[in-house]
């Protein structure tokens, strides 16, 4: 709700006062009544200490109580969440749209070159196209054992409705990744059935988890090493719509600092929508959009390294058990996280509570049985 029309209606102290409680009864669950070893312990109160002390260097308290709800999910299965994220986030972003449609709530639109974006109920038109996205992701993993043709069509519907209504290329590209990684899934036993494609999948999937670590490295060496002389950053600039100019903007403002450091940004979403493009706008717009170049200027190394670390040993584990669908499903959302900000939201990125959620049996495709690939089979091709 905070990133919609709706939370204008909602005063701040509420909200405020509605995640407090909720961390406390959280943060009680976790130490008292959950059943945990004592390497699950350790981890638990280093992630647990380690956040609060950079979110409040950082001064982002949300921060704090998106890692306390991760941590919350500990014994808790992932598919029910999938599923009442995908429930509750249908029932917000109808009802914001629908109140902008009745007259209720505005319809923030921008113009552009590429024609006028719709936020569709949202703060910002990326804010809708990020919903529909993690929404999406959330949706396909909830049917993996029932996928259809028509879940395809869902798929698709999604990315037209983000690449012709809201008009953004990141979650237009992660949309389609994600159905390419979802056709994948369906088909790899016909994969199998070649011996080339067999080893091209199987070497790929075996590295997927290293993913984290090198989209952030290169996201963050190219923002770093940012220039105006070299040609190549200048059309690669262009390409992720100027993020590497603001992005070495704060390197040189800010750098790195190892617990992190209070940065002071301004987007455009909300009532900031009617100052798109003016001079206005532009002379007040330093916002770090990339989620890796984000968490290591605002939340500093440290934080950063348990993060990326943390997921892909996350990753690892889950491929280890055969969680293929889950882990194909963290390609694009790593990949749109190299230009997007909602990584570590949890409002937006519900696969982050996956990370101490319990995991049932293995999930399978309705078009295929899907073939059991483990770490150690991998290892021998």
């Amino acid at each position: 709700m905070q990133a919609t029309v709706l939370s204008s209606y909602l005063p701040h102290s509420i909200l405020t006062i509605g995640i407090a409680v909720s961390s406390a009864l959280i943060i009680v669950k976790l130490f008292f009544l959950d059943r945990m070893s004592h390497q699950q312990l350790f981890i638990m109160t280093l992630i647990f200490f380690t956040t609060f002390i950079v979110s409040k260097i950082s001064n982002v308290n949300s921060l704090f109580s998106n890692i306390i709800l991760v941590l919350g999910c500990l014994e808790i299965p992932f598919k029910r969440i999938a599923k009442n994220y995908v429930v509750i986030v249908s029932i917000i972003l109808g009802i914001a749209y629908l109140t902008t449609l009745v007259g209720l709530t505005k319809n923030y639109s921008v113009l552009t070159s590429d024609g006028v974006k719709y936020a569709m109920g949202g703060t910002y038109p990326t804010d809708f196209a990020a919903h529909i996205f993690y929404l999406l992701c959330a949706y396909i993993y909830s049917r993996a054992k029932k996928i259809n043709i028509l879940d395809l069509g869902v798929l698709v519907a999604g990315f037209l409705l983000v690449k012709y209504i809201t008009k953004t290329q990141a979650d237009t590209v992660a949309i389609f990744v994600l159905i390419m990684v979802v056709i994948i899934y369906c088909f790899q036993n016909r994969i199998m059935k070649s011996t080339f494609a067999r080893k091209l999948y199987t070497t790929t999937v075996r590295w997927i988890f290293l993913l984290p670590l090198i989209f952030a490295v290169g996201i963050c060496w190219l923002t770093w090493s940012f220039n105006y002389v070299d040609k190549t950053f200048i059309h690669l600039n262009s390409l992720f719509t100027n993020r590497l100019n603001i992005g070495n903007q704060a390197f040189v403002a800010y750098g790195i600092k190892l617990f992190g450091q209070p940065v002071i940004q301004y987007g455009w979403g909300g009532t900031r929508t009617s100052i798109f493009g003016s001079g206005l706008g532009s002379l007040t717009y330093f916002f770090i959009d990339s989620s890796y170049v984000s968490m290591l200027i605002v939340y500093g190394l440290f934080f950063t390294i348990l993060v990326l670390f943390g997921l892909m040993y996350h990753l690892y584990k889950k491929l280890e058990s055969n969680h293929i669908l889950y882990v194909l499903i963290w390609i694009p959302i790593l990949l749109v996280s190299v230009i997007d900000q909602h990584l570590l939201e949890i409002q937006y990125n519900i696969f982050m509570l996956g990370i101490f959620a319990y995991f049932t049996q293995n999930t399978e495709s309705i078009f295929l049985s899907v073939p059991k690939i483990s770490i150690k089979e991998l290892r021998r091709l």
